[in-house]
């Protein structure tokens, strides 16, 4: 009787890992239904390489927002040659930052113009 009871059990557990999906099956299901979708939010994936495996600089193509100019600093000239810190990069008049174009530098302030679109940009207290 234990031959024929073993031979039974054999033949089950073939039967069950004949008809069970392989780990790999198990993971291609569970990457369809767990895949995480970075949301850039229209700025630079973080973790995307910034050089390529030849050693070329990648370019990136996104353009700037008026959100996402920051003045960090003002050297205010009365006559008009004064230079702005804007990203981390100093401007004077007529310069560029993406597609905007300096307009004016104040003592507080500074103008951009993009086409017809004007946005201004202000120290904050304590800069």
């Amino acid at each position: 009787m234990s031959k024929y009871f073993s031979i039974i059990l054999l033949g089950v557990v073939f039967f069950f890992m004949l008809f069970q999906p392989t780990v790999a099956e198990q993971v291609k299901e569970e990457g369809k239904q767990n895949v995480f979708i970075y949301d850039d939010n229209a700025k630079r994936d973080p973790l995307m390489p910034l050089v390529t495996p030849a050693g070329e600089v990648v370019k990136l193509s996104s353009e700037l927002t008026s959100a996402d100019l920051i003045l960090e600093g003002i050297m205010y000239a009365p006559n008009g040659n004064g230079i702005a810190m804007i990203n981390g990069k100093l401007l004077s008049t007529k310069e560029t930052i993406g597609p905007y174009t300096v307009q004016e530098i104040a003592q507080f302030f500074v103008i951009l113009t993009k086409g017809s679109e004007k946005v201004k940009l202000q120290l904050k207290k304590g800069d």
